[in-house]
């Protein structure tokens, strides 16, 4: 009888950066976001022009963000762990 050889061609799954939940989006500047994210994180804010406007740690779940200072516009929302890895990004838009 021929040897069955069996093969595993699966690739694991790797945990990768998501798309973030944003409440409310669009919102208006002044008041806090929330970043379905588990935290604690460093949330970054980065303006259309790719400089970072904002950035703060954040020790609650979920996630909180306060939009005072950011002027009307789209941004890109970053959360990072406090190791550096990415978790997920969302765009945001500030009225």
């Amino acid at each position: 009888l021929p040897e069955i050889v069996e093969f595993n061609t699966s690739v694991p799954e790797q945990q990768g950066p998501v798309l973030l939940g944003l409440y409310p989006n669009p919102v208006i500047a002044g008041q806090v976001l929330q970043v379905d994210a588990e935290g604690p994180l460093v949330l970054e804010v980065v303006d259309a022009r790719g400089r970072m406007v904002a950035r703060q740690l954040n020790g609650t779940s979920p996630a909180l963000l306060n939009t005072v200072g950011l002027d009307a516009g789209l941004y890109l929302v970053r959360a990072s762990r406090t190791t550096g890895q990415l978790v997920g990004t969302g765009r945001l838009v500030v009225q």
